[in-house]
């Protein structure tokens, strides 16, 4: 696509910034997922947070926010409880996850329906909802930063014209023919799905 350098490198701002969050929220084992849902005035997101205590997992809401682009209102309410730190940073980090996110919708979206010659979409997007999913596969943080700078790729496809999704690959030449061998990364998932209305 015409757009796409600029639509990856969003995404790898996304994922950067998912890393960033759950460093933010502390050590041990985390799946982080931000939901947003989008109306034509503005979106309402919460993110959630699952973590590993022993044997069994521990479900918690870190945020919840709401926008109106009309009243330019936009409002982030941090569950206390979870976070009790860096309140400030983890609100500007959720507020740019956000705005990268919804930004990457309508530029993906714009550029698939003008390649399809369809005029009658609304290039601002209407989306149902949009899905971010960051999970650790293990504690170490700085190992997972390193796989993420070192060989990751984010590859992404439509199901249909309605989904979009991008996922965090593992890219490592093969010795013998020097073909490029794609894989799901060791230390961490990462997935964007966007759903158009």
């Amino acid at each position: 696509m015409g757009n796409e350098g600029n639509s990856f490198k969003t995404l790898d701002e996304i994922l950067a910034s998912m890393w960033m969050l759950s460093t933010f929220l502390g050590p041990g084992r985390k799946n982080i997922r931000i939901e947003i849902y989008r109306g034509p005035n503005g979106h309402k997101g919460i993110g959630l947070v699952e973590l590993k205590k022993s044997s069994q997992y521990e479900y918690q809401y870190i945020y919840r926010s709401e926008s109106n682009y009309e009243e330019n209102y936009y409002n982030i309410r941090i569950n206390i409880g979870r976070v009790n730190e860096n309140i400030e940073e983890i609100k500007k980090l959720i507020k740019d996850i956000e705005k990268l996110a919804i930004q990457l919708t309508t530029e993906v979206y714009k550029e698939k329906y003008k390649r399809n010659n369809s005029s009658h979409l609304d290039y601002g997007g209407n989306y149902s909802k949009i899905l971010i999913d960051f999970e650790e596969k293990t504690s170490d943080s700085f190992k997972i930063l390193e796989e993420m700078n070192e060989n990751s790729i984010i590859f992404g496809w439509s199901t249909n014209n309605y989904v979009f999704q991008f996922v965090a690959l593992r890219a490592r030449k093969n010795e013998n023919d020097d073909e490029i061998e794609l894989s799901y990364p060791k230390n961490y998932w990462f997935s964007f799905i966007a759903y158009y209305k």
